[in-house]
């Protein structure tokens, strides 16, 4: 409850808070650290939907947010996750230092009340039913169609695969007992326990699959000159060098020293030898230019994240139109920094983890507008219903001189 609480009052995102606790705690048994996980993205994912069934059950009236969070926590576990009724109940008491007796009705109220709940969430409209943004679910219905759409918004309210890469960087790369290969991505496998000593010294790196297309358009060859122009924390900056074979210089940047240091670290530890991180911010006004040009370059830029909303849950309670605008603004200006770094006969990838059409379609027409030099040679994209990957966007364009 007290994580929930923070979220609400501090703006940090939930896997942070997170992560500080996994930091804070010593968990005795693994499973504890996997049920605190399951529970606070859970309540954050179903949040809509539990607000309806608790004003259904609060006859009361108005809730402090500590009481409203432990009754959320408490139906979550009764209506999602089918935890057992007295447990459910048990532990939400015991949560609360006040409005025990309230906390203990309502809960109860919500077994005798079961099958009603559900109906209700049955026939709830569907951005309430799956607590999301409906905006997003009418985009996404134009986008892909009333079966699409609906595939993809139950989707998102499930919690997302793990995958790990094999890092082929590392000469004794093998892949680890226990893991499930990802058909048609000879290098990703599914894994329901991550192999901590294979993360450790570089043999695996937690990944998704979709990462891996916009690094396949780039195509980057051993030798040639490659920019990674938003690269923390260093997933696809590790695949370019496999790619390169860590011969020939590639620059990976970034504008915070914290992730910076993040990057480098990640780099090592996968054995990356050919990369130079560096601090900058292409959104800047005015980008020195050190007269480098470079052969390959990839853009996968800061975005609304609307594709992968299964893993960081928070998306659903921050994106906006306006949102979504604004991230197109800041990823035109750095495409506006870029493009003139790019060597003729050089080839640009432009990605994004987004299925909005002003953070992908549109940048890629606007490209083509305003550098005539350019021409696109592909574009995918990539979408979580149609693959279980999460959602991602990418563009290839070549420079034409």
């Amino acid at each position: 409850m007290d994580l929930l609480l923070e979220w609400q009052t501090s703006g940090t995102y939930a896997d942070a808070l997170l992560a500080a606790a996994d930091q804070r705690h010593i968990f005795a048994n693994p499973s504890d650290r996997g049920l605190l996980h399951a529970l606070v993205f859970g309540v954050l994912r179903h949040k809509t939907m539990l607000d309806i069934w608790l004003e259904e059950l609060n006859l009361r009236g108005r809730l402090t947010d500590p009481v409203r969070w432990i009754l959320r926590l408490g139906l979550f576990q009764l209506l999602k996750m089918g935890v057992a009724a007295h447990a459910a109940v048990d532990e939400s008491v015991n949560l609360t230092y006040e409005e025990k007796p309230l906390v203990n009705a309502i809960l109860r109220r919500a077994i005798e009340e079961k099958e009603h709940l559900l109906a209700i969430e049955v026939d709830a409209p569907v951005h309430e039913r799956y607590s999301l943004p409906d905006f997003l679910v009418e985009r996404w219905r134009w986008l892909f169609g009333e079966e699409g759409m609906m595939k993809l918004v139950e989707l998102m309210g499930q919690p997302a695969e793990t995958f790990v890469r094999l890092n082929r960087l590392q000469p004794w790369a093998e892949v680890p007992v226990g893991l499930a290969p990802v058909e048609g991505m000879p290098d990703f496998f599914r894994a329901a326990n991550v192999p901590r000593a294979a993360l450790e010294d570089g043999t695996c790196y937690v990944q998704d699959p979709s990462t891996w297309f916009a690094c396949a358009l780039l195509d980057p060859k051993p030798g040639q000159r490659v920019l990674d122009a938003c690269a923390a924390p260093g997933g696809k900056a590790a695949i370019l060098a496999q790619f390169m074979e860590n011969q020939g210089p590639l620059v990976a940047t970034d504008t915070s020293s914290r992730r910076l240091k993040r990057l480098s670290e990640n780099l090592s530890r996968l054995g990356v030898t050919n990369a130079e991180c560096r601090n900058v911010d292409w959104t800047a006004e005015n980008v020195p230019d050190d007269g480098q040009r470079y052969d390959r370059i990839l853009l996968d830029v800061p975005c609304s994240n609307t594709g992968v909303m299964r893993r960081r849950v928070d998306v659903r309670w921050r994106v906006t139109p306006a949102v979504v605008a604004e991230m197109a603004d800041v990823q035109w200006r750095i495409l506006a920094a870029t493009i003139p770094r790019l060597a003729p006969g050089g080839r640009l990838v432009y990605s994004t983890c987004s299925l909005e059409p002003a953070e992908n379609d549109s940048q890629v027409e606007r490209v083509l507008a305003e550098f005539p030099h350019l021409q696109l040679l592909e574009k995918k994209l990539i979408t979580p219903h149609a693959t279980g990957f999460d959602g991602a966007f990418a563009a290839l364009f070549e420079s034409q001189g």
